[in-house]
């Protein structure tokens, strides 16, 4: 007969059991730590709703986001309109006029030079048209200043006169181009003799004798540094300068403002130093004269 079944003996290997379990815990933990950074992980992407590339379920910016191309707004010419005054009617060098004190004239040259031109901004700050020279001459309605930005603005400034860096800078009308606002012209406007522009030239005759009739030459030359004079125009409504659109300042010019003060009668001549006062009191009246139209 079979003898009976001996003790069941169960037998651990220790070592190995160890060993396995502390693999699986490893793999475990790794499994864990893979899960957890995934779950974790924060999307990256453009995060800036303005871009081509916005994604709005990215948490953190790779630092690549794209925009459209900025196209910057082309320059758009500048002009002063003029409209240039004796008294009511528009000037001409055919007639008398009266001034207020009484003497009648005939003015058979009158030209004056702007420069400098500035465009006020709404907030105050001025921007420089650059080469921004004007030879304003009679009958002349529509003078090119330069080129500009579109914006808004408030107000203009000008010189009456040259620039010193242009009137005194070592250059001359033989520098310039023909046609040019400080090249060659005829009448000059330039004093070789001086160095330097006449920025407002005035010749004339004037009635001496209260018959009406002018009958004495006056001739006035003014120009030098220290007699420009600037110009502050703020505009009732703002200027707006538009892309594609020609724009221009309408001013209108009060010639006759030009002889307030002035006795043609007994002071009839200036070639600016050989009668300063007379050439200061031009140059402050020309500084009166521009009103916006």
């Amino acid at each position: 007969m079979p003898g009976k079944p001996g003790p069941f003996n169960l037998t651990f290997n220790t070592t190995h059991t160890v060993n396995n379990i502390v693999r699986i815990s490893i793999a475990f933990l790794c499994f864990i730590s893979l899960f957890l950074n995934t779950a974790c992980q924060k999307e990256k992407g453009c995060t800036d709703p303005k871009a081509l590339n916005y994604n709005p379920s990215a948490k953190e910016s790779d630092g690549h986001c794209q925009y459209p191309a900025v196209i910057s707004p082309q320059p758009v010419q500048l002009n002063f309109h003029l409209h240039q005054h004796f008294g009511t009617p528009e000037f001409d060098t055919a007639t008398h006029y009266l001034l207020p004190s009484g003497v009648k004239i005939q003015l058979s040259q009158l030209r004056f030079y702007l420069s400098n031109v500035r465009l006020i901004n709404l907030d105050g700050t001025e921007i420089l048209i650059p080469e921004s020279w004007i030879l304003v001459k009679p009958g002349i309605e529509t003078f090119p200043i330069g080129t500009v930005t579109p914006g808004k603005f408030k107000g203009v400034k000008f010189l009456v006169g040259i620039d010193s860096a242009s009137n005194s800078g070592g250059t001359s009308p033989a520098d310039r181009p023909a046609g040019h606002p400080l090249g060659f012209q005829s009448p000059s406007m330039f004093w070789s003799w001086a160095s330097g522009y006449i920025f407002v030239r005035m010749e004339g005759s004037v009635d001496t004798t209260g018959t009406g009739t002018p009958n004495l030459p006056f001739v006035c030359h003014v120009g030098s540094n220290a007699l420009k004079r600037e110009v502050q125009i703020n505009f009732t409504d703002t200027l707006s300068v538009s892309s594609g659109v020609e724009s221009f300042v309408h001013l209108k010019v009060q010639l006759d403002k030009l002889f307030d003060n002035v006795n043609l009668k007994v002071n009839r001549n200036t070639h600016t130093m050989d009668n300063l006062p007379l050439a200061t009191q031009i140059v402050n009246n020309a500084a009166t004269m521009f009103s916006e139209e």
